[in-house]
């Protein structure tokens, strides 16, 4: 819990434990696409995978080497057999190196679900499709799917998403190491709990200061572990906001009531990449509108081609917009060249607030 050190606020949260499964199977859920509801109503209690620098690499023995991070992390965890108390593996056909982590983990024989989902969102019929795959999951005999447990679980989800948005408002009042540690904490974790967590966090937060620096836009895809949030906590840039894989891309707060409206919640995420007529330049205008960044930082994960593909738009537009923008490129955790790179970041937006006069 965030906890207050005499007159200089300093928030400092202690992940409280491991969590509960109560009597379900763990399912390791690989992209934000696949809602948890899905998954819980299934018969399995579902936790947001999310990739690891601390894992030595052993996947040059499963994949090409031009492979993003994400994926030679995932397999590594395999291999090293870190995931053998998972019971089932919940993928999407995010991209083409998703849909070949789905073939590795089907050949050392664990139990997988696959959700082959649209790769347009811009045409009607699509939503149908992606219903039809949904409800064919749910027809999987085996995965006993339960219309109680679905609604039950869609109103903990609803809940849990309310709360971390609001949570979202309060971001500038905490280090971005910590909000990096709870959204991670809060997708891996029952919701009950999740949401105990946050409603504290909440409460505590909407009477503490806000922290003072550069606004920046995040954008672009997984960030393998704290180091970036460190390095902006210590040059004093604030995240008015993101849309990134593991943050706050994701679905609106409102319950499902029925399959149908999971296919309608997946629709209403910000825009992911790796769909033609999404990514992050797809809601750039909104985005840039609802936070009112000094700057925006893009990350990418090397060998990611959905968002290097989505690099050059954004670009684009933040060029057309006069917005500036740095781009980080990593293939692990940050290194002396990134902090390099956003010290002289810090130099350029804090020389255009000088020629803007101060503003």
């Amino acid at each position: 819990m965030p906890v207050e050190h005499g007159k200089k606020h300093t928030f400092v949260w202690q992940k409280p434990g491991s969590g509960r499964n109560g009597d379900a199977p763990s399912a390791a859920v690989f992209c934000g696409e696949i809602l948890p509801e899905l998954i819980m109503a299934l018969g399995y209690m579902p936790k947001r995978l999310f990739p690891s620098v601390s894992c030595p690499d052993l996947s040059p023995a499963t994949l090409p080497p031009f492979s993003c991070t994400t994926a030679k992390s995932y397999v590594s965890m395999l291999l090293q057999g870190k995931m053998d108390d998972v019971e089932l593996f919940a993928f999407s056909d995010t991209c083409d190196t998703m849909i070949a982590l789905h073939s590795i983990f089907q050949s050392r024989g664990k139990k997988t679900i696959r959700l082959a989902s649209p790769r347009s969102i811009s045409i009607a019929a699509s939503r149908h499709y992606l219903l039809a795959e949904i409800q064919r999951i749910a027809a999987i005999p085996e995965m006993r799917f339960s219309e109680e447990v679905f609604r039950r679980a869609a109103s903990l989800y609803a809940r849990q998403r309310q709360l971390l948005k609001a949570l979202t408002e309060f971001r500038d009042r905490m280090p971005q190491e910590v909000f990096f540690e709870i959204g991670r904490y809060t997708w891996t974790v029952h919701p009950e709990e999740a949401c105990a967590v946050l409603e504290d966090l909440v409460k505590e937060l909407s009477t503490s200061p806000r922290r003072q620096g550069f606004r920046v836009l995040l954008l672009g895809s997984c960030v393998l572990g704290p180091g970036l949030f460190q390095l902006l906590d210590r040059l004093k840039l604030v995240v008015a906001g993101d849309n990134m894989c593991d943050s706050q891309r994701i679905h609106p707060g409102w319950p499902a009531a029925h399959l149908s409206d999971i296919a309608a919640l997946t629709y209403e995420r910000k825009p992911c990449p790796c769909k033609h007529g999404g990514g992050a330049a797809a809601c750039l205008d909104r985005l840039l509108a609802s936070c009112s960044p000094d700057g925006v930082i893009i990350h990418t994960q090397k060998f990611c081609d959905p968002h290097s593909w989505d690099l050059t738009r954004v670009k684009q537009q933040l060029a057309r917009l006069g917005v500036s923008y740095l781009h980080l490129e990593t293939s692990g955790e940050v290194s002396e060249q990134h902090r390099l790179r956003l010290e002289s970041f810090c130099e350029l937006l804090e020389a255009r607030r000088q020629h803007s006069g101060g503003r």
